[in-house]
């Protein structure tokens, strides 16, 4: 009898008195004991086994300890119930979402991404076990169809289920595809800050933290990309991606440290395009040829990851940087500084003497023919150490009226 709802079969509330229980239950049975005489005898018997249940519902409501025993099964049955409806719900939920993202991956493999992407957000609508794939899937199709702006929402909504299932591998994967989205955004801070945040929730994975090193390369900031490629390189020494990230970092570091005293100068007077070493000196070569010597131990850069490291313009690069370093050691870099002195002390004691022993229009040709050749030595002084740099065509063959003088 505990199956029966006996608030339902008598029409009234849970909490309705004794009285209108039993006025609920009399009025029933007037009902069914004009049943009772049917020569119809089925409708005999279901009169009989309901004034059965009507004496059984009648037992127990009207007796305090039984109706209190009742409603507390009473109650928990009604919350059966409802988590049967809800589980049902989501399993229908969890199908539905399925089958949107099942078609949705059909679409992408068909590169139709706005197709998918329309599927993927349906998907998303039933996604009640916030699986982390389907707002994945939809970075993946606005990432095809050049919508980063875009993708980025869905990489958040993923980050978010991420958090909640307190998977770091799956935290690091979806910072790492904020760190791509950002780079073709070209936000490159931001990008460096998410490669950073991967690196961090999975730091046995080299991958991203190479991806930090390539970023701070991008950046300029050559000396700490250059830093992290070395510990990753002594961590991981058999792994090729690695390998070849240190070598980038490396070349960087030779190319916008060592071989220029001013990197943003260099590059600008470059025009960005292509690489000019600016080895300036015999401190800068001496650096620089130990850095050349660890990249000839480490060897030539290898495909692994052909977006973030192209291995034949990187290798064009390091045999055409050890060409010009070459060119470099052969000349001369010794600056006479005591001719400079001797000639500044000159200077001083003719500029005194200009003063007392000249009238002013002596005194003022004089005084500018001084400060001309003080500006044509300060010019020659600058073209001494860069002035071979600004012709490329140069590089290798004779030297062109710099002021560097050939030692072999």
């Amino acid at each position: 009898m505990e199956s029966v709802d006996y608030y339902e079969l008598l029409g009234v509330q849970q909490s309705a008195s004794i009285d209108e229980i039993k006025k609920a239950i009399r009025s029933i049975r007037r009902e069914y004991r004009i049943m009772e005489g049917s020569p119809d005898p089925d409708q005999r018997r279901r009169a009989e086994n309901a004034m059965s249940i009507l004496s059984e519902c009648e037992r127990v409501l009207t007796d305090p300890n039984e109706r209190a025993q009742y409603d507390a099964q009473y109650q928990n049955a009604a919350v059966r119930q409802v988590m049967e409806a809800q589980r049902q719900q989501k399993a229908k939920s969890e199908e539905t979402c399925q089958q949107f993202y099942n078609s949705a991956q059909e679409y992408i493999n068909k590169k139709n991404y706005a197709r998918a992407l329309v599927l993927i957000d349906e998907a998303e609508k039933y996604n009640v076990n916030h699986d982390i794939l389907v707002p994945m899937s939809g970075a993946v199709c606005c990432e095809g169809m050049r919508e980063f702006k875009l993708g980025l929402k869905y990489l958040g909504t993923a980050l978010q289920y991420a958090m909640e299932e307190q998977s770091k591998e799956y935290e690091a994967l979806v910072e790492d595809l904020f760190g791509i989205t950002f780079f073709n955004l070209e936000d490159y801070a931001n990008a460096e800050e998410a490669f950073d945040s991967a690196a961090r929730a999975c730091p046995d994975q080299p991958n991203y933290a190479c991806r930090v090193v390539f970023i701070k390369t991008l950046q300029h900031k050559d000396a700490e990309a250059l830093q992290i490629a070395q510990a990753l390189s002594q961590k991981y020494p058999d792994d090729a991606y690695v390998r070849n990230v240190y070598i980038n970092a490396i070349f960087w570091y030779v190319a916008r440290v060592i071989a220029s005293n001013n990197a943003t100068d260099a590059m600008i007077a470059n025009g960005d395009q292509g690489f000019d070493y600016w080895f300036t000196n015999t401190r800068q070569i001496e650096e620089a040829r130990k850095y050349e010597q660890l990249l000839a131990q480490l060897g030539p850069v290898v495909p692994s990851d052909e977006v973030f490291c192209p291995p034949t313009s990187r290798n064009e690069n390091i045999a055409d940087m050890r060409r010009q370093l070459d060119y470099a050691s052969k000349r001369s870099w010794d600056l006479p500084e005591t001719k400079y002195l001797v000639a500044l002390g000159i200077g001083w004691v003719v500029f005194a003497f200009i003063m007392f022993h000249f009238d002013p229009l002596i005194q003022g040709i004089l005084l500018l023919i001084l400060v001309t050749a003080a500006i044509v030595a300060f010019g020659l002084w600058r073209c001494y150490c860069y002035g071979w740099q600004y012709n490329r065509r140069i590089c290798g063959g004779p030297i062109n009226k710099t002021g560097l003088q050939v030692t072999a």
